[in-house]
This record gives C-alpha cells, structure tokens and sequence, in this order.
C-alpha cells in the first residue's frame, strides 16, 4: 500500500506500538533474571551473615565464605562461615564456622577467599580480635572445603584497637606461582585515620608468612582503606585502595615489582578531585594486560543519594589512567524525596572479572527500584564491556521469590571459572527484617550471558531508531497533509 493511501493516525499508532513493542522486549530482559542470562537464587544453608565473597574452579566446585551475623543470648557473633558446591551451585553444604574461636567476645571482620588454581587449595583471610587487637589470619583447606585447619596468623601487631566488624579490610590473592599475597588494614591505635595498608607473602603455603611492606605512601591524619589485590602473568603485583583526607578523596593503585617487598609511589585513579566519597575499589587483570579498576563513586553530589560505579582502565602497566566510565545505566535525575538516601537510585560495593577474551564484567548493589526500607530496598545489577568505554544495558541479576516480604539485596561478589562462566553471591533479608540477612547464589553460563548481551545491544540499537522513524513520519505526513490541503485551497480559489 501507498504511504499516501494510508491514514496517518493509524500509520502513527501502528509505528509506536511496533517501538513500543521491541522497548518492552528489552525492558523484560533486562527485568527479570529468568528472562535474561541469570537463572534463580539459591540461599546458601547456613547462619545469617553478609560480605560474601566467592571462589571457583574448573571441576565444578564453587566455594562461598561470609561474615556470620545474629544475635544470641544478648551476644553478637561475627565469626567466619563457609558453604561449598561441587556442583556448580546445584546444591550445597551447610555452613560451618572457619575460625578457631567461636567466643562471643571475639568477632571477625568480613573474609576474602582465593584458590591456588594448581593445587585446587582454597584459603581464607579476615581480622579478628581474639588477643584483644585486631589481626590478620588465613586459614587452608586442601580437601575442596570439606574442611579446614587451623588459623594462621599473618603478622603479630600489637597496636590495631579498631572495633573488627568492618567491611573490606583484608584481601587474599594466590599467584600463578602459587605464592600467597595479604594485603589488610593495619591501626595503629583506635583511630581509623591512624593507619597504613599492610602487604605480607608466603612461599610454603600459608604456613608462615615475610614481614610486611607498606602500600601506600606515609601520610599523616589520611584513612586508608578497602584494600584489593591483582597478580598479572608475570607476578607483577597491583593493590587498588582508596585515600581520604581533609582535603581529598580519591582511588589509588600502587605496583610492586619484587613480589611485594615494596611498592612503587602510587597513581590516581579518578579523574575528578572532589573530596565526595569513594567505596570499595577493586581491581583486575585482564588477559590482554590492561589493569581495570571499579569503584563506588559520589563526584555527582552530596550525600548517598548520589552514589554511581564508576570504572576505569590502564594500558601501560598502571602507570596511568584513562577517563573514567559511569557504569550503572539509571537515569541521573533525583525524583520525589521519598527517602533520604537514596531517592535518585544509588549504587555501591562493585565487584569485577575479566573473562578469557578480556572483557570485563561488573556487579553492584543498585537502589533504581527503591520502595521504601522494608518492601523493596534494593537489587542486584550487572553489566559487561570489551574495552571499558562503554558498558552494556544494566541487567538485574536477582529473582524476587514470591513468598518474599522484602528484597534488600547487599554487596554482591562475583567470580568466574576458564569457560567464562559467571558465579554471583549476595544478601538478602526476604522476611523483612533487614537485621537479619541470608547469603544466596545464582550464576550464568558463558552462552547465556553472551546471548542476553548481545538481544539487549540489539534492543536498544533498535529503540531510538523506531522513535526517531517514528516522528520522522509524523512529520513527513503532516507536511504531506498539509501541501495537500494548500492544493485544494488553490483548485477551489482557481475555480
């Protein structure tokens, strides 16, 4: 048929339901995690806890470690929990303590995890205040997490008072090489900003451990924090952390060349110089060599309402970085002050992989969807990208069970095995009780993540060219109709 046969109402609404139309395909995987590459949440048996962190290897085995939290008899425990699979997550161990002293006094700070990839040897790292200060311990199982032996201490410091129940302040990588790396907070009073990032090794095993070096560079009245390890191919070490004082706030990475018996003066990493908060920076390597750091972010305002991930990349060995990415896709506008954190969709605790062909992948907990405290909080978000410019359309990982009273997702943490599948855990308190969180896990196969990111690409590829066909049409039959109409006026002035 003709265009100039066709009613233009009805062209118009055939064009916007067909736009429409592909928007609501692409918002519907990009939604729900059962139409995209994520399969459905699983809850780790075990205690109730958050900071979960994850390991994997290549036979199946996923391996999840998290800070215990509930209260008993008046008494708080925070101790070291862990669950394992051998299935790829299809089903799991109950979870059981990690460290050695299960007092009530004694409470841990959140563990970090890591696998000797040749050995198959899983470690574990966290503080804890058991000799009444504050100290960094390993542990190591060599039986795929059936069990674990007994803790190590990493260093005898005598002066760290700061209360252990923090979030981030120890770090456990294993080399190619298999040499052990610990990086952690080390106080030197009960002063936060009285304090320098520790860097300790061992070449046996995790059976004793060098005398550290310091990361960063001295600095008084300046809080260090959220320290993070990479390793590259060639045992060139990076420890990514941040650095506040009274006048900055910024992400900083810090090289060692010599297996970590010193570092190298360290480099910024954000491009901006606002003193707004910086959260949870990690950092990894890719196969290709670039260095890639992911942070939480505030350059777009005061307060936590403003909170976006923020990313970015090193193409010459960390010696300096290029501009930085938003990664989170939501709209940056602040919408009706319905709560005072977080109205405009806040984001924080990233977490990054890079997959065999050097494409990066990130998760974070994400406020897009917020309701209020108690009903729907927050979700988990995930997005890709191959050269770090530029990330994929956002997409939600979690499932919301329909026997759940809330959803309040919390700093997720992701790993990924040779064949670039993608293993996710994070909290959740679905009974509505934020004090009372559970650890759960779900996952994507390489060809399902693959596939949702390359429909999502095309989706939105083909949104914004329908929109613009759209109007363009509209305007084309408006001109059509009116020339039209001048053409009658002039037949009936002619007549």
């Amino acid at each position: 048929m003709a265009v100039s046969r066709l009613k233009p109402a009805m062209f118009w609404i055939g064009i916007l339901i067909l736009s429409f139309g592909v928007q609501l395909v692409r918002s519907e995987i990009v939604a729900t995690p059962n139409a995209s590459c994520f399969g459905f949440s699983t809850r780790i048996p075990g205690v109730e806890g958050a900071f979960a962190v994850v390991a994997v290897d290549d036979v199946g085995g996923v391996y999840v470690a998290y800070q215990s939290h509930w209260t008993e008899s008046n008494s708080s425990y925070m101790h070291v929990y862990f669950a394992y699979s051998h299935d790829n997550g299809k089903s799991w161990s109950e979870s059981y303590r990690v460290d050695d002293d299960g007092k009530a006094s004694v409470q841990c700070d959140s563990p970090t995890i890591s696998i000797d990839k040749h050995t198959g040897h899983l470690f574990v790292a966290w503080k804890d205040n058991r000799t009444g200060v504050a100290k960094a311990y390993i542990d190591k199982s060599i039986d795929r997490g059936v069990s674990f032996g007994s803790d190590v201490m990493v260093y005898d410091w005598p002066y760290d008072y700061v209360a252990t129940w923090l979030p981030q302040t120890v770090n456990i990588e294993i080399g190619d090489d298999g040499k052990i790396y610990v990086a952690w907070i080390a106080y030197y009073s009960d002063s936060y900003t009285d304090c320098n990032i520790f860097f300790a090794s061992s070449n046996d095993g995790g059976q004793t451990f060098n005398s550290p070096a310091t990361v960063n560079s001295a600095e008084g009245g300046a809080r260090f924090t959220h320290p993070w390890i990479a390793v590259d191919v060639g045992n060139v070490l990076y420890v990514a952390y941040l650095k506040r004082n009274s006048t900055f706030f910024g992400v900083f990475l810090a090289k060692s060349l010599n297996g970590g018996e010193s570092f190298e003066a360290a480099v910024k990493v954000n491009d901006d110089s606002t003193t707004r908060y910086r959260g949870g920076a990690q950092v990894v390597v890719s196969p290709d060599g670039k260095i890639h750091v992911v942070w939480t972010d505030g350059r777009a305002g005061d307060g936590t309402q403003y909170l976006d991930i923020y990313f970015a990349t090193s193409s010459d060995g960390g010696l300096s970085f290029g501009p930085n990415t938003r990664v989170n896709d939501d709209l940056a506008v602040v919408p009706p002050d319905v709560h005072p954190h977080f109205t405009r969709g806040a984001q924080g605790t990233p977490s990054i992989v890079a997959d065999s062909e050097s494409r990066v992948h990130v998760v974070w907990e994400d406020f897009r969807n917020f309701v209020d405290d108690t009903a729907y909080c927050r979700d988990t978000y995930y997005a890709s990208s191959e050269d770090g410019t530029q990330f994929s359309m956002n997409i939600k990982v979690n499932d919301v069970h329909s026997a759940a009273d809330s959803v309040n997702n919390a700093d997720p943490n992701m790993a990924i095995d040779s064949q670039d599948n993608l293993f996710i855990v994070y909290s959740d308190a679905p009974s509505g009780d934020n004090d009372h969180h559970q650890i759960y896990f779900t996952f994507a196969t390489s060809s399902a993540w693959k596939w949702t990111t390359i429909l999502v690409s095309i989706f939105s590829l083909l949104c914004l060219p329908l929109a613009f066909l759209s109007v363009s049409l509209a305007l084309l039959f408006s001109l059509y109709k009116r020339k039209s109409r001048i053409k009658i006026r002039r037949r009936i002035l002619l007549s």
